[in-house]
């Protein structure tokens, strides 16, 4: 018994914890780009019989914590990434969507901020014409 009570109170002497402030918590896992990693073969499943390297690459995507089960992290801006990977015999050039703003939006606030995205980006191509 005095055998134990010595080892536990050298591992005692040896533990601690570290209190991350609850501010700091939700300031990380808050709606926010972040680095993700993600599968070449998920963004490119057409492409299944290429073998690439790396199987997976690091893209910046909206993730995070938003305040009720209602909202969703969701981007409000986006641009396509254009990166490296290696195949057997060459190096292919591939495009990844990454997310560059985040927001916490509903499924109706998120459908009318699509609609009106995509309606700008209609009257921007017709323009010219």
């Amino acid at each position: 018994m005095r055998e134990c009570s010595a080892i536990l109170s050298s591992y005692s002497s040896l533990l601690f914890f570290a209190l991350i402030q609850l501010s700091e918590v939700m300031a990380k896992c808050s709606c926010q780009v972040m680095d993700q990693l993600v599968y070449v073969y998920d963004e490119y499943p057409q492409s299944v019989e290429n073998n690439y390297i790396p199987h997976c690459v690091v893209v910046r995507r909206c993730s995070g914590y938003c305040s009720g089960e209602e909202f969703k992290c969701l981007p409000t801006l986006e641009r396509n990434a254009t990166l490296q990977v290696n195949q057997v015999l060459f190096t292919s050039i591939l495009t990844f969507l990454e997310h560059q703003q985040c927001q916490c939006r509903s499924f109706t606030e998120n459908l009318i901020f699509l609609l009106n995205t995509r309606s700008k980006i209609i009257s921007y191509a017709t323009a010219d014409f």
